[in-house]
């Protein structure tokens, strides 16, 4: 009987511990959400039409057509920092749509759309 109210008192604990970080827990699962969602063939968008230069994402790479011109890395949940072609650039990172990304940074205060994605 002692040792069922043991077991019992930690998994009641350990429930009000995870209550407790809820919000950094739920942070991580997004987080990995955002990497897994990133990984894939893109086409960058310009005028509201889709280029024909193919963009790959895997496992913090990024390919132009095949070659290997960047690499990017998640510094949050919605922040990614990107390098391509030696310079890097923070965005924030936003999926409106299933097959769309958008690169949004923030200048003078307000976020504005720096690049849009479509699959």
């Amino acid at each position: 009987m002692f040792r069922r109210l043991v077991i019992l008192a930690l998994i009641v604990g350990a429930g009000f511990v995870i209550y407790l970080n809820r919000d950094q827990i739920a942070a991580l699962a997004g987080l990995e959400s955002n990497r897994i969602r990133i990984q894939g063939d893109w086409y960058e968008v310009q005028s509201g039409f889709k280029e024909d230069t193919r963009h790959t994402f895997v496992e913090e790479l990024v390919l132009r057509d095949g070659e290997q011109v960047g690499h990017y890395q998640f510094t949050s949940h919605n922040d990614i920092e990107v390098t391509i072609d030696g310079t890097a650039i923070p965005y924030q990172v936003a999926f409106p749509e299933e097959d769309t990304m958008d690169w949004l940074r923030t200048i003078k205060g307000k976020q504005r759309l720096s690049r849009r994605w479509r699959r």
